[in-house]
Formats: C-alpha cells, structure tokens, sequence
C-alpha cells in the first residue's frame, strides 16, 4: 500500500488514489455486533485485539489502511 502511495506521490498529475478496503480492516475490534449497527469506517479494526485472537489476515489490513491514512496525511495526498 505504501509502495503505491509513494509511487503516486512522484506524479503530480494524479490528484486522487481510490484505496479499496477489506472488511478485515473494520470489523475486528471485540464490539459486540447486533443487527441495528453499523459497521462503517469508524469501526477500525482493532491491532491489539487482532493480534490477542491471532487474526493475522485482520492485522495485516488494518495496519496497512492505517499506515496509508497517515501517509495521505503527512504527504497531502487525497484518497
């Protein structure tokens, strides 16, 4: 994820990068799940909580969408 943002960085004609999520990134955090919520991008996975139930698949995404917000952040970029 990082290689691409950076990549993008170089290249002043690309004025957005579309990130596709993985629910693994928003679903995993040890909330209790009923069917009036919703799962939206305010419910980040959880790294601890990922990692306590080994749910490595979980960890890698939401690190990496993590990783690529403070990237777009720190560098300005729109995704």
């Amino acid at each position: 994820t990082l290689n691409v943002l950076r990549s993008c960085v170089k290249v002043p004609s690309i004025k957005r990068v579309i990130i596709t999520s993985s629910m693994a990134a928003v679903a995993f955090n040890g909330k209790p799940v009923a069917p009036d919520v919703v799962i939206d991008e305010s419910w980040f996975s959880d790294p601890a909580f990922c990692e306590k139930s080994k749910a490595w698949y979980m960890l890698s995404k939401t690190l990496a969408e993590e990783a690529a917000w403070k990237f777009a952040k720190e560098k300005g970029i729109d995704i």
